[in-house]
């Protein structure tokens, strides 16, 4: 596995994970693999070796040690785009993986006015979740999204699980923004969504 790119360890996890085979000696070679090659990577790569380890409840904490240093490294920080900051922070909360500076650094990226209109009501309760999850700060992320959704019709197209997931979140993390809530529970009540 030694002349195996990036994006090849990337992709052979991500096979893994979607057979949902886990097999642990594999996986730690493959791991050992992304950590000598770690400053190659990009932010798709980070994702999708965070995600698949995730997927298949490998806690590897130097690997994900290693990605965390990578995404929020200054060279690939700002690439990530709003389905690579849901699913970094998705998978260090599946996880349990507590690192505060990469949160941050997610949240920084979040609230870029490309990255925040471009997620979708799916992308925006997990991100909530991953944060309440992990217990870490994103007051300022929330007001981001109220704008967000308050300034534009997104909330309209809330699945349930969506609106669930939001409400949760915000009780869970004592965030009160009674706009987006009241907002969230307009759209909760349609009868299209009922």
């Amino acid at each position: 596995y030694q002349s195996v790119s990036p994006q090849g360890v990337s992709n052979v996890v991500w096979s893994f994970a979607k057979m949902d085979l886990y097999n642990p000696e594999l996986m730690n070679m493959l791991a050992n693999q992304a950590m000598d090659q770690i400053d190659q990577m990009n932010a798709q790569d980070v994702c999708t070796i965070a995600y698949a380890y995730a997927v298949l409840g490998s806690k590897n904490k130097p690997l994900m040690e290693a990605l965390a240093r990578r995404a929020i490294d200054e060279s690939i920080r700002t690439t990530f785009t709003a389905q690579g900051v849901t699913i970094l922070a998705w998978a260090y909360a599946k996880l349990k993986v507590r690192h505060e500076a990469l949160f941050t650094s997610l949240r920084l990226q979040a609230v870029q006015k490309p990255v925040l209109y471009s997620l979708s009501d799916q992308g925006i309760a997990i991100l909530m979740w991953s944060y309440s999850v992990m217990g870490m700060p994103y007051e300022d992320l929330a007001e981001f999204i109220s704008y967000r959704l308050l300034s534009t019709t997104a909330v309209n197209d809330f699945s349930p699980q969506a609106i669930a997931s939001a409400l949760w979140s915000m009780a869970t993390s004592g965030i009160r923004n009674t706009a987006l809530v009241a907002e969230l529970t307009r759209v909760a009540v349609e009868p299209s969504i009922l």
